[in-house]
């Protein structure tokens, strides 16, 4: 434990809490990042994240190595980190 003196006196019962991160528009955030040169970014898969992580690793990893597209252009401009930019 990194303060043991935080848990001086309690027993835990159980308990869990899970996160999931997602979009206002509820798509993945997948692609390069506006303005900066070589980074990328796949987050934002929320409760599909099992599968558009997968499908996301695999864009990117063509986007990097400059092959041929896997998706087609209407939905690499929907995943687009940009599309939040106004």
């Amino acid at each position: 434990l990194v303060t043991p003196h935080l848990v001086d006196g309690l027993t835990v019962i159980g308990g869990r809490a899970s996160f999931r991160s997602a979009a206002k528009d509820r798509a993945p955030v997948i692609g390069p990042i506006h303005g900066v040169e070589n980074l990328y970014t796949s987050t934002a898969h929320g409760s599909h994240g099992i599968l558009s992580s997968i499908m996301g690793a695999e864009f990117l990893t063509s986007k990097i190595m400059g092959d041929a597209h896997i998706l087609p252009k209407s939905v690499e401009r929907f995943l687009s980190p940009s599309r939040f930019l106004k």
